[in-house]
């Protein structure tokens, strides 16, 4: 299973949030601005490392949790297969 990393600094509401999987920076902003359920579903707006983002929702499957990409995809897409055990996710969600 890939690592699932965090880092945080600064103070609340300003806190900001370097998450890494696999050693690859996939979300760098404020913490509040990682996790949304607008729709219903629970999405992570991730931007690997850029200063555009893009939703990938969860999905459980057996005791693991897939990030699926959002459609409509954008043509400069950038994806990677995130896969997550539930400790790992609730790791995640708790902090």
């Amino acid at each position: 299973m890939k690592k699932l990393d965090y880092k945080t600094y600064g103070e609340f509401p300003e806190e900001m949030l370097i998450l890494k999987y696999d050693e690859q920076v996939i979300y760098e902003g404020y913490t509040d601005d990682l996790i949304t359920s607008v729709t219903g579903d629970l999405e992570l707006k991730l931007n690997h490392g850029r200063s555009n983002t893009s939703s990938v929702i969860a999905r459980k499957y057996d005791e693991h949790i897939l990030w699926i990409p959002k459609i409509p995809l954008d043509s400069d897409y950038v994806y990677n297969t995130i896969i997550l055990n539930s400790d790992q996710f609730k790791e995640l969600w708790t902090f």
